[in-house]
């Protein structure tokens, strides 16, 4: 039973699928398995003949589309993973390149807190009291242009112009009648899904201009509710230029503010450290959830607004009934409320080990009394899993909670990407085939690693400046900077009497050390290259119309009065045995 089959439809099928393992092959055989690249079945005679048929059929086209990739070359099947990367890089280096012309700080700095801007870190080798007005505005487009719900655009709008080119020829095949159903219902499908990209652009716009502007608002009123910061104040900035820049870092998750003190001067603000906190969850780990819900409020209103029958809201119940074939940061309603549980769940253990651990403890007495510090704690545990907002002096607290925090932010990627891997594989199943326990601890092991590798070079690097400042730049404490780095974080252990990260005191070699850890963080996370996300071929569409393609030549040569040739008669005969296998499956 374990002997490799052949399917009848593709005769060199065998010699196909010796190819090493596809991800997107073993989602095809659901009740398959591969061994030694080759694939058979399980317990075949207690499956139906209707039931082999298809997944012969299934089988053969993903031959089709295994072969279309390797043709690609390494490249071809990675331009959205050396983009991203290349992206990056480029927008470092222009915002170094423009930090350092505005500022009076050298290139190397200056590309750091750019690189730190544009990944949303939050770690800077510059104090920003060194910065200008002209600076914070371009750190602030690095922000922007870096986070992750303004990053989902590019790729749906990319889609939906690859899409675009087809639509003519999708038109016309759905119009013609020697255009088989089964090439029907793929190009119907594809039809869907560009109206649904194209209404999820809209709503991922919408959801980041009301959590701007929402956010700018009602930091402005919560801002005067005491004095501005005398630092702040003798720079010349008003409140509203706090609050919407406040704003951008905390919807980014970037943790850079205008003052070098961070939220130290608010931590009796309670109203500036609730909204900061929505702020903060709205990007990034409530995105998916609220993203959802967005969805389905706009979904009403075209319902009442447009009709049931509209185009916009059928493309609205396409992306609610299959949001992984839309973006990576929408889910089914199992997904998000796993998210939303383990964000709960791991906040609450972690505020009531540092309420535990943190009571009557010297040095936090200064922000007030234990249950006051309880709930600072609290900001400061979501500012370490997500942003680099700090209420604390990092050096006040423990080595326990610092390894708390280090913990928190270790653990920050594991969740949502566990989702993600596990969605690109059941991207139209039900969420309970997921299986997140092994993407997981693949995804430790891996995280892990690259982290490990990082703090050695760092080390290497900056040995000589731990053994003339071993009590300001210790071991720990450059473990605890390359977690935060590589996990886009941004809290530090700062140097004491200084107003920038502790990896403003490394040396040229160590930064570079930094940076490279920042854009390792940055790439971790992406899909697979099987996710259907960033599929910008469309294999079945395109096979669809190249049968229409054939269909149609064969329909003119037909209504020409001349004889057919030999070759041109097979090709008919082809065509309609392929069109009955396929219609037959599509029945079965």
């Amino acid at each position: 039973e374990s002997e490799p089959q052949s399917s009848p439809l593709h005769p060199h099928l065998e010699r196909k699928t010796t190819l090493s393992p596809n991800p997107r092959t073993s989602r095809v055989l659901s009740r398959g398995s591969i061994y030694g690249g080759r694939i058979s079945y399980l317990e075949p005679r207690k499956a139906s003949v209707a039931y082999r048929g298809s997944v012969m059929v299934a089988i053969a086209r993903e031959a089709d589309s295994i072969k279309q990739e390797l043709q690609q070359g390494f490249i071809g099947n990675r331009v959205f993973h050396i983009s991203w990367a290349v992206y990056f890089v480029v927008l470092s280096l222009i915002g170094g390149f423009i930090l350092c012309t505005s500022d009076d700080t050298s290139f190397v700095d200056s590309l750091f807190d750019s690189t730190s801007c544009a990944v949303n870190s939050g770690l800077t080798a510059v104090s920003v009291a060194e910065r200008s007005k002209a600076s914070f505005v371009w750190m602030a487009i690095l922000m922007l242009l870096g986070s992750g719900p303004i990053l989902l655009l590019p790729t749906i709008l990319f889609r939906c112009y690859k899409l675009k080119k087809h639509i003519p020829k999708m038109q016309s095949a759905l119009a013609s009648l020697e255009t088989p159903d089964s090439s029907k219902l793929v190009i119907l499908d594809h039809l869907l899904l560009y109206d649904a990209s194209m209404v999820s652009a809209v709503v991922i716009l919408l959801y980041v201009l009301l959590f701007l502007l929402l956010g700018t608002l009602t930091l402005t009123l919560a801002y005067q509710l005491y004095d501005m910061e005398p630092a702040l104040r003798d720079r010349g900035f008003t409140f509203f230029q706090i609050a919407l820049f406040t704003a951008v870092s905390a919807f980014t998750n970037s943790g850079i503010l205008l003052s070098p003190d961070s939220l130290s001067y608010y931590t009796n603000n309670a109203a500036v450290l609730i909204i900061l906190s929505i702020i903060i969850t709205g990007g990034n780990v409530l995105l998916p959830v609220l993203l959802g819900q967005l969805c389905q409020c706009v979904r009403w209103m075209s319902r009442h607004v447009l009709g049931p029958a509209h185009r916009w809201t059928n493309a609205l119940d396409y992306v609610l009934l299959n949001p992984r074939l839309i973006t990576t940061h929408m889910y089914f309603h199992g997904e998000n409320m796993y998210l939303f549980q383990f964000f709960l769940l791991s906040n609450t253990l972690m505020t009531i080990f540092f309420a535990c651990v943190s009571a009557n403890r010297e040095k936090m007495m200064q922000y007030g009394s234990n249950s006051e510090v309880a709930l600072l704690g609290l900001f400061q545990i979501i500012n370490a899993r997500h942003s680099g907002f700090a209420v604390f002096n990092f050096r006040d607290l423990g080595s326990d909670v610092l390894f708390m925090y280090a913990l928190a932010m270790f653990l920050v990627p594991v969740p949502y990407i566990g989702v993600l891997r596990a969605t690109s594989q059941t991207a139209k199943v039900d969420e309970s085939e997921m299986l997140l326990v092994t993407v997981m601890k693949k995804i430790v092991f891996r995280v892990w690693f690259l982290r490990l590798l990082v703090i050695l070079a760092l080390v290497v690097c900056e040995n000589h400046t731990i053994e003339d400042n071993q009590e300001d730049v210790q071991l720990w404490y450059i473990i605890f900077e390359v977690i935060s780095a590589y996990s886009l974080v941004g809290v530090s252990v700062s140097a004491p009497g200084t107003e920038y990260s502790l990896s403003g005191k490394f040396t040229t070699y160590g930064k570079l050390c930094v940076v490279l850890a920042f854009l390792i963080g940055k790439n971790r996370g992406l899909p697979e290259l099987s996710d259907p996300v960033i599929d910008f071929t469309f294999p079945e569409l395109r096979n669809a119309l190249d049968q229409y393609d054939k269909l149609a030549k064969i329909g003119g040569a037909i209504g020409n009065d001349r004889a057919m040739s030999p070759i041109e008669l097979k090709m008919i005969e082809e065509n309609d045995e392929n069109i009955e296998n396929d219609v037959g499956n599509v029945d079965l």
